[in-house]
């Protein structure tokens, strides 16, 4: 059984993204080990001894109060997280669905998952950057993706 293109297109996009989430989380992790901070006051003991082994802190854990200029980068970061989790598996779904049930065509599928792809990388540079209103247009883009492949589902 041949895959068709639009399934080769979500493999390598997923294959891209589930990296790219790995990577995320991953900097989020050095970024907060560096700067022993953290959302949450349990997670001192396991930043401690990590950061013990791989960092040689100067400090113990703060626990992050909230958004303020000194913590916005440990911030930011989780928020990159955030939203990386709460969209990209929600897309590949969609796609997913949209390639098996052979609601759109390839030639029009296999376009809109590298522009939520392209999307998404996008968003991210522009939230770590801050970049407005950049930020808020990749989003939508990558979003649009997703809604035109949801409602060829429904359509069908």
């Amino acid at each position: 059984m041949e895959a068709s293109a639009s399934v080769i297109a979500l493999a390598h996009a997923t294959a891209i993204l589930a990296l790219f989430m790995w990577l995320c989380g991953t900097i989020t992790t050095y970024v907060r080990g560096q700067s022993m901070e953290s959302p949450n006051g349990e997670d001192g003991p396991v930043m401690n001894f990590f950061n013990r082994l791989f960092f040689v802190p100067t400090s113990e854990l703060v626990v992050l109060p909230g958004n303020t200029e000194k913590h916005a980068n440990v911030n930011r970061w989780i928020r990159i997280n955030g939203n990386n989790t709460a969209n990209i598996p929600a897309a590949l779904l969609v796609f997913l669905a949209a390639a098996q049930l052979e609601s759109l065509e390839a030639s029009l599928l296999v376009p809109l998952i590298w522009v939520f792809v392209a999307a998404r990388f996008a968003h991210t540079f522009c939230y770590l950057w801050a970049i407005q209103p950049f930020r808020t247009a990749s989003y939508s883009v990558g979003a649009t993706c997703m809604m035109v492949a949801a409602v060829s589902i429904l359509v069908v």
